[in-house]
């Protein structure tokens, strides 16, 4: 049985603690890293050679329609320019991305397509898809600090991504404190559920400060591996052209 003496003791000691409890919570919020911390600022445009090094329709095409199409382009030189112009080309055809419009053209079989994307992120173009992150690219997102983790020997910093105007978890990205780029991404769907996930490998140091992986792995919502980039001769701020992604 407690004495009063032990009950004034035992009170002061769970006051105690639970006062610890608040200053480690407060400081661990305090302390968490924020998404913007590892914006890439600087970077205007982008250009590579892209070699499809492996593209699975029946896979691709259960992520969505729009993968199995990029990933017919096969050997292409892309071009990437903030904010939101992109430029693939090949020999098969081309695609051009200018804000929320696209033209995809198939010379060989007389297809030239021309479509509205919307505000949908997982449908527009973005460094995000390189495993860059820049202010334009998650502009549209509020992040989310959930965890740190070790993943293939590096220690990451995991957020969730939510796409503000619908209030969806649209990613989970595990970002490399060092070079600042994204190892793994997560695509959700509308409800939460998994639609793809993209390894980012094999980084590169382009020029001073500039990192950029050069091999993306992307696997479907059955984790079987559906395509492989692999990206050379990287180029950055050349002051390409804007007139290289007008859309007639």
């Amino acid at each position: 049985m407690f004495t009063r003496r032990r009950l004034i003791q035992f009170s002061m000691f769970i006051t105690t603690a639970t006062f610890a409890l608040a200053r480690g919570f407060a400081s661990a919020t305090l302390d968490a890293p924020n998404l913007t911390d590892f914006i890439l600022s600087g970077l205007q445009d982008l250009e590579a050679r892209v070699k499809v090094d492996k593209a699975d329709q029946n896979e691709l095409t259960k992520i969505n329609r729009d993968f199995g199409m990029a990933y017919r382009l096969k050997d292409i030189n892309l071009k990437y320019k903030s904010p939101g112009m992109l430029r693939m080309e090949g020999a098969v055809g081309s695609m051009v991305l200018n804000g929320s419009t696209r033209l995809f053209k198939v010379p060989q079989i007389k297809l030239s397509k021309k479509d509205e994307l919307g505000d949908e992120p997982g449908r527009k173009y973005s460094l995000l898809d390189v495993g860059i992150l820049t202010k334009e690219s998650i502009s549209p997102f509020t992040a989310k600090f959930v965890r740190s983790e070790t993943l293939e020997g590096n220690q990451l910093h995991v957020f969730e991504l939510t796409f503000a105007s619908k209030q969806i978890v649209q990613y989970v990205v595990w970002v490399n404190p060092t070079n600042k780029l994204i190892v793994k991404r997560d695509w959700l769907d509308n409800v939460g559920k998994k639609k793809a996930t993209f390894y980012y490998r094999d980084p590169k140091e382009v020029t001073a400060g500039i990192w950029v992986p050069t091999r993306i792995d992307i696997m479907n919502s059955e984790n079987v591996l559906a395509g492989t980039t692999v990206y050379s001769e990287v180029k950055v701020n050349q002051g390409l052209d804007a007139a290289l992604f007008q859309i007639p």
